[in-house]
């Protein structure tokens, strides 16, 4: 059985293991660290294990799991103190403290329970951040140092979430004197936040000549536009990165009934001859196509354009409101908004709904009810549109 012990500090997970350790035991330690490390940026474990006097195959088995599991996370552990007077417990302590170099642990008898105590009580270090970032008005600026952590992962995602939020997919430019090493958790971090990767649409890397090959091996993988720039080459990549792209966009996509499409740039009549004649194409059946329009709208409408999207809406009618089934737009456009609020009262057949940038995983949730799961859905958001000028940095 365990008992939760009093924690000498916020950052510190204490329990106290006792008799046989069953597999509820073991669910209720991992639910104890869930919850703190979901508070805390980094713990410690203090585990007293004087009593243990075994533990049942199925424990065995969850507590094998969870650490598994959880191998690319152990970054977020600082130190484990394990008090036992067990000489095969502190035989496997000091075989994982040599095997697990991401956390120190170390085994106390249970005379020392005092000094183990203050040992995970010591404040938390975090390691020094490995990359500095500047926002201008129409990309974020990277710059790595030599080595990377898992922190520093987490944080560069927040920042692209953040940055998209506000104004829509991300350009980044990144620049290294070398390829940076990569620290405990860096990996695991960059797969759990894969999906990130669909916020940023150009991506220029400026770095020394042997970054040209990685690049190349990466960019297949990165739905991004991704491109190589040498050292002395940085205006030529800031240049690229604000080659204004306009018009519309038919993005890919993984789904038979999906239609993904974005228009940059100011719409005009043009843009919207081009959107119905692709929507139309996809138009199959009743209720088969469900549409996601992205409209960033920086640099406004045309009243042709209005006029034309009134025209073809009334010309395509039967055909459009038969076949679609729901309409996303996703914008930060007040009055876009209103508008798709006022045409769904117009066309009830069509479930038309507007989002903000940072509402896109629920717009595409949305689109999701009522149709079959896929396993992996595969998309692309291609580059966003430019704004003229640079602001200072932030």
């Amino acid at each position: 059985m365990i008992n939760s012990i009093q924690a000498p500090a916020s950052h510190v997970v204490a329990i106290q293991l006792e008799g046989s350790i069953t597999k509820d035991d073991v669910h209720n330690v991992i639910a104890k660290v869930e919850n703190t490390l979901e508070h805390q940026s980094r713990i410690n474990l203090f585990l007293e294990m004087t009593g243990v006097s075994g533990m049942s195959p199925v424990a065995f088995l969850n507590d094998l799991g969870y650490g598994i599991k959880n191998m690319g996370r152990l970054y977020r552990f600082q130190q484990i103190a394990v008090v036992t007077d067990n000489p095969t417990l502190e035989r496997i302590v000091g075989w994982e403290d040599k095997l697990l170099k991401a956390v120190e642990i170390q085994a106390f008898s249970n005379d020392n329970m005092t000094s183990a105590l203050a040992w995970v009580e010591k404040p938390i270090e975090m390691p020094e951040p490995g990359y500095t970032a500047e926002r201008y008005a129409d990309y974020l600026h990277l710059s790595f140092g030599s080595r990377l952590s898992g922190f520093d992962v987490v944080r560069l995602c927040e920042l692209i979430r953040d940055t998209y939020e506000e104004r829509g997919p991300v350009k980044l430019l990144a620049e290294t004197a070398s390829m940076p090493e990569f620290g405990p958790g860096v990996i695991y971090e960059k797969l759990r936040q894969l999906r990130l990767v669909e916020l940023v649409s150009r991506y220029a890397v400026v770095g020394p000549k042997g970054l040209k090959t990685r690049i190349k091996i990466a960019n297949p993988l990165i739905k991004a536009q991704l491109k190589y720039f040498p050292t002395n080459e940085k205006e030529a990549a800031v240049a690229w990165l604000r080659e204004a792209k306009t018009g519309l966009e038919i993005l890919p996509s993984a789904r038979d009934d999906r239609f993904l499409t974005r228009i940059s740039g100011k719409i005009t009549d043009k843009e919207v001859e081009q959107f119905y004649q692709a929507l139309l194409e996809q138009l199959k059946g009743e209720n088969a196509l469900d549409v996601l329009l992205e409209l960033p709208y920086e640099d406004g409408m045309t009243l042709k354009a209005v006029f034309q999207a009134i025209k073809l809406g009334i010309q395509h009618y039967g055909k459009v409101t038969q076949g679609i089934r729901r309409l996303a737009i996703i914008t930060d456009s007040r009055f876009l908004s209103k508008a798709t609020e006022f045409e769904n009262l117009l066309t009830p057949s069509v479930d038309e709904k507007p989002f903000s940038f940072s509402q896109r995983d629920a717009a595409e949730e949305w689109l999701d009810e009522g149709r079959p799961a896929l396993a992996t859905v595969t998309k692309l958001l291609p580059a966003a549109p430019e704004t003229a000028h640079l602001d200072s940095c932030e």
